[in-house]
């Protein structure tokens, strides 16, 4: 089929998929280097290219691998602007992103030179509205500078730039931008830094509707807080040190970032909406950041005593709230969000109430151990949730080994990232009859990879005085359509039925294979990072029942093994080498 059969719709979902969700770098050339290649080759499908990967301008600044502080090493600025300028998109530009995370370099840094690619007086960047600095570069001084001329440097350079881009309504900065959260200076102890950053987020602090307040800005806000605020990014603890302790009406406000929570939430950087309540009726993302301790602290309710809603909320991220509450997340049972990011001590699961995952279609949980002393758990922390019918669609459960047990009700799973207790390998046939509609499923083992302290490891099922359900049976699935299973499920149960023998593996043959039940209709990816012996085993006996699979990923050695097997049982299926991805923590 040529690709102008293909109808635009679907061009334009392909072409965004193609082009978007990277991190810039200069390998991507700052995420446009797919969309540069597809617009010089498809001229008359330029309309349906994605619009945001021209909507962001990257700067990086990298210097010598040796630094003496007192020049630029003649390193010119990496950018994508010369490209935007000469295709003429410099007005549909809305984001820029300054790149300095060399940690060598302690030069100050050149930021003039930065306005005089833009060259903001020739060329139009009238949508500029979002700046973001990445790296400890913005915030270095130089040697041998005085402290006088720095901040008489410092305070030329952003009025000039302000001056220049006078458009920029966020503006915010972290250390690194491979976290979920931002990596921001410490502010307990002194440090030299250039005033330049500080000076330009005052300059530009009173049109923010995005505000991010963090070490080292010092906020210069009105007693009366503008209300056209709409985002905010606060640093708990920071804010209570120096004593400039906010209070925003909720309002208009869309997103909130509470970081390094100490003592608890702060509910007093906000204007109550009735006597006793607050209702944020049109936050739709809410991120509470906890400052992990391995000591206990006295327990609390998470809403203070206050009626707290949110009528709007959509995603939710949460770190480390279990050192402080049993269950901060029942502040969302009322109204549960799409996606629930939720990185926990995998021991403090057990005090939260397995339904807030309910409404969730995204689900992340990223559960490791606090501790130094391993501990053994029981298999009913994760269970719970798994026993918990959910419309989620994708999963990702890492951090820590998962067991698997017999059970999961999530009937609407797509794609499952799961950091399978080796253990429980065996178990994956009654995990994937149990997720009639899994596509993709990736299996790791952190461990083998990560050095972690105090992993938490479980108890046997006898402990439990459970039984392996999935050992004996198999689940019928509902042979019905994707749109029946989004009306019954999750609230129905599947019916289970005695597994019918098989011949054994060695004299399995793929016409005998042929009148094998399948496992599975839908799974068309299979990725175990697993490097245990025996994965291949376990390949072996499932294959057979996954005639759908396109793709197979396994260790190398496990790959190199399994291959012939798996292309003798199942037509056109590409066996490769397991790789890791950004979101394998």
């Amino acid at each position: 089929m040529s690709i102008q059969q293909v109808p635009t719709h679907i061009l334009a979902k392909i072409f965004d998929l193609a082009c978007t969700h990277l991190v810039p770098m200069r390998s991507n050339f700052y995420c446009l280097r797919d969309f540069i290649s597809l617009y010089n080759t498809h001229r008359d499908l330029r309309p349906l290219l994605p619009k945001s990967c021209r909507q962001l301008v990257t700067f990086e600044h990298r210097s010598a691998l040796s630094c003496n502080g007192h020049g630029y090493h003649e390193s010119p600025w990496r950018t994508s602007a010369n490209w935007l300028i000469n295709h003429g998109f410099t007005d549909e530009v809305t984001h820029i992103l300054v790149l300095m995370e060399n940690g060598r370099c302690r030069c100050k840094p050149p930021i003039l030179k930065l306005l005089n690619i833009l060259r903001p007086e020739f060329f139009d960047w009238s949508s500029l509205h979002n700046l973001r600095f990445i790296g400890p570069g913005v915030f270095q001084r130089g040697v041998g500078v005085s402290d006088e001329d720095m901040a008489e440097q410092a305070s030329f350079d952003s009025r000039m730039f302000s001056k220049l881009i006078p458009t920029i309504t966020s503006m915010s900065y972290s250390l690194t931008q491979s976290m979920d959260l931002p990596l921001l200076l410490g502010f307990r102890s002194p440090l030299n830094l250039n005033p330049f950053y500080s000076m330009l987020y005052a300059a530009y602090e009173p049109r923010l509707v995005e505000v991010q307040e963090v070490s080292p800005v010092v906020p210069t806000r009105p007693p009366v807080i503008l209300p056209q605020v709409v985002a905010l990014e606060l640093h708990e603890a920071y804010l209570r040190t120096i004593g400039a302790l906010p209070r925003y009406s909720v309002r208009q406000l869309r997103k909130v970032k509470l970081l390094r929570i100490t003592n608890g939430i702060p509910w007093d950087f906000f204007s109550l909406t009735g006597e006793r309540s607050l209702v944020f009726e049109n936050v739709e993302e809410v991120v509470f950041d906890f400052v992990p301790t391995r000591y206990t602290l006295p327990r609390q309710t998470p809403n203070g005593g206050l009626d707290i809603q949110f009528p709007s909320i959509k995603s939710v991220t949460v770190f480390h709230s279990c050192l402080l509450y049993d269950d901060v997340y029942e502040l969302f049972h009322q109204h549960p969000p799409r996606l629930l990011y939720m990185a926990e001590d995998f021991q403090r699961l057990q005090s939260i109430n397995p339904k807030i995952v309910a409404g969730a279609t995204t689900l992340m949980i990223y559960a490791k151990a606090y501790g130094i002393e391993p501990v053994r758990l029981p298999r009913d922390i994760i269970n719970r949730f798994f026993r918990n019918p959910s419309n989620v669609i994708e999963a990702v459960l890492t951090g820590n080994s998962i067991p698997f047990s017999d059970w999961i009700a999530w009937a609407m799973l797509i794609k499952l990232t799961i950091d399978l207790n080796p253990d429980d390998l065996h178990r994956l046939p009654v995990l994937i009859e149990c997720l009639p509609l899994l596509r993709h499923l990736r299996v790791l083992y952190q461990t083998s990879t990560v050095a972690r302290t105090g992993e938490y490891t479980w108890r046997p099922e006898d402990d439990e005085g459970t039984s392996a359900i999935g050992r004996d049976w198999r689940i019928q699935r509902l042979q019905t359509s994707s749109s029946r299973l989004q009306a019954t499920a999750p609230s129905q149960p599947l019916l289970l039925v005695p597994r019918p023998p098989r011949p054994p593996r060695d004299l399995l043959t793929p016409e005998d294979a042929q009148d094998l039940p399948l496992l599975s209709r839908q799974l068309r990816r299979l990725d175990i990072g697993i490097p245990d012996d025996t994965v291949v085993d376990v390949l072996e006996d499932i294959i057979p029942q996954l005639r759908c699979l396109e793709c197979i990923t396994a260790r190398r050695l496990q790959a190199d093994a399994i291959r012939p097997f798996a292309e003798q049982h199942i037509v056109g299926v590409d066996v490769k080498w397991f790789e890791r991805q950004p979101g394998d923590y």
